[in-house]
């Protein structure tokens, strides 16, 4: 099960998402994602055990490709909250949020594409109404499942000296929010621009 994680070791943030009314999904169970991997840390062919062993070796790469894999996962860290404590004190970074993130794109894409305000607005409704809807599908599974952070099965079961590279957020791990995001606004905007969109 999740459990909170360092540096902070806070309470899960936003369980009550499935309390909210999407706009275009009938509910948010209306694309319920298929049940995560069982917990398996004892067979190393399941496919939970080979999950965790991929984010524990991710950058245990060449010196290039560890370089690259650092450079997209902080292109797309968009943890709006990231804490940081240095002897007795402790602040915060703020950063864009991954909906934010995706705006942005958004913006980018009507420039690139010299759209007028008719297109610009149909594009920017298209990708706030899939965000807000990704995200609550996400949250309502999230909270159904419950699964456990890789960083605590890794300090667990593997290295208790390993932490990742970008912080852990603060809710439970399955479904991957910018995973269900990412793709309804990728679909979102190709309905729009179409398909092969030079960004």
């Amino acid at each position: 099960r999740w459990k909170p994680t360092p540096p902070d070791y806070m309470d899960a943030i936003e369980p009550h998402w499935n309390k909210i009314r999407p706009f275009v999904l009938d509910s948010a169970q209306q694309f319920k994602p298929t049940p995560p991997p069982p917990f398996n840390m004892t067979d190393k062919n399941s496919k939970f055990y080979q999950d965790v062993m991929e984010v524990y070796k991710a950058l245990d790469v060449q010196e290039d490709e560890k370089n690259e894999r650092i450079a997209i996962a902080n292109f797309w860290d968009c943890n709006p909250y990231v804490s940081h404590h240095k002897g007795h004190v402790m602040f915060a970074t703020k950063k864009i949020t991954p909906g934010g993130h995706w705006m942005g794109i958004a913006k980018v894409a009507c420039i690139k594409a010299n759209a007028d305000i008719m297109k610009s607005a149909q594009a920017y409704t298209l990708v706030s109404l899939s965000l807000v809807d990704g995200f609550i599908s996400c949250w309502v599974e999230k909270y159904r499942s419950e699964v456990v952070r890789p960083e605590t099965v890794i300090t667990t079961y593997i290295d208790p000296n390993w932490t990742p590279h970008l912080q852990t957020p603060h809710f439970p791990e399955y479904t991957s929010g910018h995973s269900v995001i990412s793709t309804a606004a990728a679909v979102a905007l190709t309905n729009v621009f179409g398909d092969n969109f030079a960004y």
